[in-house]
């Protein structure tokens, strides 16, 4: 099985009302170091310097086969009251932690431990932690809509949508909580606690037993009090749940805590009671118990986790372009390869815009998805003179209703499941109440009139258009980050949802709504850095594109880690961050990706690569090739780093023909390799081997997907040693994977994103998740003659010395 290489770890704290427990988690694949878990009980009403020193205690024995070096961050499932932002305790008269009322606990650790003030150390709620948990690694793992409890000194509970803790909507209390409902004449968690079980036991006993333990062990010994005791229980916490398990369309109940150790007394009562009432969900219990907090409270840090800015708009530990570029730069290998403009061509700020908006009077500000429009419209607010009175119209105003939008959406999304959808052959306009959009006018008695937002061109405004361009690798990063959603969605999503939305849907849309409106557009801006854009104008940048499309130019590349990445890139590269896990990927040039800039006085501004494609397609690729291609550039270069990596997973692309079918697409993926460095055991999987029986093939396969079990790819596929020089061809339909120990000049056709995975080595991607298997797609393709000695001749190329 695959091991991750050069991998850190995350340090994952359940800090409990009588307890402290933790352990590492590989921060790549989310498995916990059992030898590192440590858990001890302490009084935590001692004072604020003792409970400190328990703490850094067990923080000690967690790391005794470690050291703080080996750390990424630490996530800590803490409970309430708490800032979880910033850190502090607001704990006061629970007769735990008082002593911490107004303490700073993340700046406390980070001193006792001698940790850097950057150090990244989260705080997430305990309940919450516990939800995360279980349905990370645990028994909710293959629910979507997920409600977790915890049961014991207190009620927690959590909300979880496609494993997002849900806090704030209409179908779930506020801030996602229960224990503060109020129920019979008081609040929730003084009736479904440890306080309120004991209460109901005395009641119906007349005796106080010591804890719920004590209630336990009689109703295992048969005692009908104590078992009426948590079938009551039972029957009233499903009946309080009730409403929001419905409302939240709960797929799941999952329940931890102490007392949920005692649900075979009460968990029947619960189904029997939520199936009476056509509640159909599953109730269970954690399979993970302590640890689930603190696998949670590690998945929350991942979430969480953002580049080395501590910035929370973007994750990733990419660098942001920057405004200037250095003087010096890198004379191997440019990372910011830049066009020349000459000097006074781009300009720096919103500031430097306002003289330009206030003599037009009237403008549009248009752009592409991923823009913090909500930043843009403060800044100028803050920005014109106040003696001006000016208008701001928005086009988020305009969007059909989310259950719209969904269904318009749903035809090019494929099934929920899958990673692929449909290219989209709608428009921008169809996404918006056209009548809204007709309504939106200048107002007359303002100075300034701006309409501000993605599709503010499709308004009637006789106006110049001001264009926010965002490259697509950054709008990925906010994507991630969760601060950017697809175009009129207002509700939670996965990343994988996301971008399958951008994919076939939004990116579809805006292109073609960004070539419809090129003559309008006066000023392009570049709109990446929040803080400070970059502008120039239209007529400045056709220029260079034109004169670009004419000669030799590079693009700026970008880089990404994966499963697999190596250490080749990030050891011979200078300018990128080399506090990556690995670099996997180094794109020279993918055209749905890759931006392209220009320089002028140092100031830099990046643009899409769509603009030259959509101006000047014919000179790029010739008439013939334009006719056939259109506005996409078919071919990409890009490197994979396998050195001191890991291999690929076993893979095909689609046929033509299946792409064209299924996917909606131009064209397919045919690949080369070139290896441009490798070690002495590399290698390339390629092609099968003679003997090749598909449908065993197959079934190890699925055998493997179901039950995570090796296969031993080499019976079915063959493997070649690979050298510096070597060159592999890879039609579409043919099993391949680059092999440890290579660095590869990938050349292909690129329709981007269909690779069919069969088989990925049982490792999880960097996230900890799995990463999608495609064997029903990848079957449909698979070309099965290409085999044996039928694969050396025809697609490993061999070197000859050719005669002058």
């Amino acid at each position: 099985m695959f091991k991750h290489i050069y991998m850190k770890y995350l340090l994952g704290l359940d800090i409990g009302g009588t307890h402290i427990a933790g352990a590492l988690v590989n921060a790549a694949d989310g498995e916990m170091s059992d030898e590192s878990y440590h858990k001890h009980t302490f009084h935590t009403s001692a004072r604020r310097e003792d409970i400190l020193e328990e703490w850094i205690y067990s923080i000690e024995c967690i790391l005794k086969n470690s050291k703080i070096a080996d750390l990424e961050g630490i996530g800590i499932a803490m409970p309430g009251p708490f800032d979880y932002v910033n850190g502090i305790s607001l704990m006061k008269g629970l007769e735990k932690y008082d002593a911490l009322y107004g303490m700073n606990i993340k700046d406390a650790l980070k001193t006792a431990l001698g940790l850097p003030e950057n150090f990244p150390v989260c705080f997430r709620n305990d309940a919450v932690c516990f939800a995360l948990g279980e349905a990370w690694k645990g028994a909710a793992s293959a629910y979507q809509n997920v409600v977790a409890i915890t049961l014991g000194t207190g009620l927690g509970a959590a909300f979880l949508e496609n494993n997002k803790p849900i806090q704030h909507g209409e179908n779930i209390p506020e801030g996602g909580t229960l224990y503060q409902i109020p129920y019979k004449g008081t609040k929730a968690e003084d009736y479904f606690s440890s306080r309120g079980i004991l209460k109901r036991y005395e009641f119906y006993a007349g005796e106080k037993v010591d804890g719920v333990k004590a209630i336990y062990d009689r109703a295992m010994r048969k005692e009908s009090v104590a078992i009426k005791t948590f079938s009551d229980f039972g029957n009233e916490l499903a009946a309080f749940l009730e409403p929001w398990l419905f409302k939240f369309d709960a797929d799941c109940l999952v329940m931890g805590g102490g007392i949920s150790m005692a649900s075979c007394f009460f968990i029947d009562d619960m189904k029997k009671r939520l199936k009476n009432h056509s509640l159909f969900l599953d109730v269970i219990t954690s399979n993970l118990g302590d640890k689930a907090a603190i696998l949670g409270a590690v998945k929350d840090f991942k979430n969480n986790k953002v580049n080395m800015d501590n910035s929370t708009y973007r994750k990733t530990n990419q660098y942001l372009l920057p405004v200037k570029k250095d003087a010096e730069g890198n004379k191997k290998y440019d990372i910011y390869p830049a066009f020349q403009l000459g000097d006074n061509k781009i300009y720096e700020g919103i500031d430097s815009l306002v003289e330009f908006i206030i003599a037009q009077k009237t403008v549009i500000m248009d752009g592409y998805a991923g823009v913090f429009w909500d930043k843009l419209k403060s800044d100028l607010a803050k920005i014109f003179p106040q003696k001006l009175k000016v208008n701001i119209a928005d086009t988020r105003d305009w969007f059909l209703n989310q259950e719209e939008i969904d269904k318009l959406v749903m035809p090019y999304l494929g099934s929920k499941d899958s990673v692929w959808g449909t290219k989209c052959d709608k428009m921008l306009k169809d996404f918006f109440n056209k009548e809204k959009i007709s309504n939106c006018l200048p107002d007359p008695d303002c100075d300034i009139n701006i309409i501000l937002g993605t599709g503010a061109a499709l308004s009637s405004w006789k106006a110049p258009v001001i264009y926010f361009d965002m490259p697509k690798n950054e709008l990925q990063y906010r994507m991630r980050a969760g601060s950017v959603t697809n175009l009129g969605n207002t509700r939670s999503q996965s990343d994988d949802e996301a971008y399958k939305r951008f994919y076939f849907v939004d990116w579809v849309l805006l292109n073609k709504h960004k070539k419809n409106i090129l003559n309008k557009i006066e000023i392009i801006a570049d709109s990446q850095r929040p803080d400070n854009i970059t502008w120039m104008f239209f007529k400045n940048l056709e220029c260079a594109l034109q004169t670009m499309s004419e000669n030799v130019f590079r693009v700026r590349p970008w880089f990404e880690a994966g499963a697999w990445g190596g250490q080749w890139i990030k050891k011979n590269l200078i300018g990128i961050n080399r506090e990556e896990v690995n670099y996997a990927w180094a794109f020279e040039l993918i055209t749905p990706e890759n931006g392209l800039l220009f320089e002028s006085k140092d100031l830099l501004l990046e643009v899409s690569f769509d603009f030259i494609m959509f101006l000047f397609n014919k000179n790029i690729l010739g008439k013939n090739n334009a006719a056939r291609f259109g506005d996409d550039f078919p071919i990409r270069f890009d490197f994979l780093d396998t050195v001191e990596g890991g291999n690929l997973s076993i893979q095909c692309h689609p046929s033509e023909k299946y792409i064209k079918e299924n996917f909606g697409e131009n064209f397919t993926q045919d690949e080369t390799y070139y290896i441009l460095d490798a070690d002495k055991d590399a290698g390339v999987y390629l092609g099968f081997q003679e003997d090749i029986d598909p449908q065993q093939f197959r079934e190890e396969l699925e055998q493997s997907n179901q039950k995570s079990i090796p296969v031993e790819i080499t019976r079915y596929v063959q493997y070649h040693p690979a050298k510096k020089h070597d060159f592999f061809l890879i039609p579409n339909s043919t099993i391949h994977s680059a092999g440890k120990g290579n660095l590869v000049l990938e050349i292909s056709a690129t329709p981007y994103i269909f690779t069919f995975k069969m088989y990925d080595w049982l490792r999880p991607d960097l996230d900890g998740e799995p990463r999608p298997i495609n064997i029903e797609h990848a079957f449909n393709n698979l070309d099965f003659s290409r085999k044996g000695e039928k694969v050396k001749k025809e697609l490993i190329s061999k070197p000859v010395v050719i005669n002058a």
